[in-house]
Parts: structure tokens; sequence; C-alpha cells
């Protein structure tokens, strides 16, 4: 954790000298690596614990969502489990569409791209991770949002959420009870 703070501490520092646009691009960068590196030192894959990591960087935002496979898939290891290839199609037609995932209160966005990386279910013993990620271009920052994937996995039961933007960062957990996250 020792690690984390003082990463944390550079970021904050620097961005208190230099010009807005200036931070707003180191303010990315230090998201970028300060998620890597408290993941590192964390046990990343438990199974019905999500992460949600968001970045503002202007009117684009970037939200990256991980699952463990089980979560989604209904497998263990999935090199063993030929059963559930059919459940690949109906999963990368889920999570195309952001509005299945997440839906914002306010604000106009518009999804300039998405990307479902699955793991290679047919050549792995070790426990698998989805990642799921979109970037949005919002005419408006976004302020809250309603996370609507404990719909599509019965078996997850919380969602930890860290965020970055203009206005500042943040960390908490959503469970299927308590869905809306207000940045």
């Amino acid at each position: 954790m020792l690690k984390n703070s003082v990463i944390h501490r550079i970021c904050n520092i620097t961005v208190c000298r230099l010009t807005t646009a200036t931070k707003r691009a180191l303010v990315f960068a230090c998201y970028l690596f300060l998620p890597a590196s408290a993941l590192a030192n964390e046990h990343a894959h438990i199974h019905g614990h999500g992460q949600l990591l968001i970045a503002q960087d202007g009117s684009h935002w970037q939200l990256v969502f991980k699952f463990p496979a089980e979560d989604l898939l209904n497998i263990e290891h999935p090199a063993h489990n030929h059963e559930n290839d059919s459940q690949t199609p109906t999963i990368t037609s889920q999570f195309k569409t952001p509005s299945a995932v997440f839906s914002i209160a306010e604000g106009e966005c518009t999804t300039a791209k998405s990307d479902l990386e699955l793991p290679d279910i047919h050549h792995s013993d070790q426990h698998e991770d989805i990642n799921l990620t979109y970037w949005l271009t919002c005419s408006e920052p976004l302020r809250q949002l309603t996370i609507s994937v404990f719909d599509l996995t019965p078996s997850l039961d919380e969602l930890e959420v860290q965020w970055v933007t203009a206005n500042g960062q943040g960390r908490t957990e959503l469970t299927p009870t308590i869905r809306e996250l207000t940045l």
C-alpha cells in the first residue's frame, strides 16, 4: 500500500503546479498507473467480485470493467469446459450495448468504442478474467451512473469502483442492492 500512497502523492503534488490541459493529461496518466499498482498488491481474482475503473479526460471518458470469467460464463477453469463455448456470442452481444451494463442519469454521451476481452477458453488452466472497456464522449460531465451489470451476472456480489475525474478521485463499492454511483 505504501507504493500506492507514494504514487498518489506524486500525482497530486505535480498536478497542483500545471496548466489545466496538462493537469488533465497527467491525471489521466496517473489514473492508468495507480489502479494497476493497487491491483498488483491485491488478489485480483475473487469470485463474485468485479472491478470498475473510470477516467475522465475532458469530454472523453473510459470505463473499464473486470470480472472473473466464472461470474459471466459459469465456469471455473475454461480449458476443461467446452459446453460454455456457445455462451461467448451471447455475452458479446449483451455487453456490446452500454445500456445493458450501465446507464447515465444526465448528460448526452455517445459510445466511441467498446472492447470485450474474453479469455482463450481452450488453452488455459488459470482462473480467468473478462475485461470490458467503453470509451465515451460526453457533452456534459458524468455525475451519476446506475450500474445494471448485476442483472446480467447474478453471481456478482460486489463491484469495486475507482474513479479519477476533473472533480477529483474516489473509491466505493457497489452491490446488487446499491447500484447508484455519484462521481
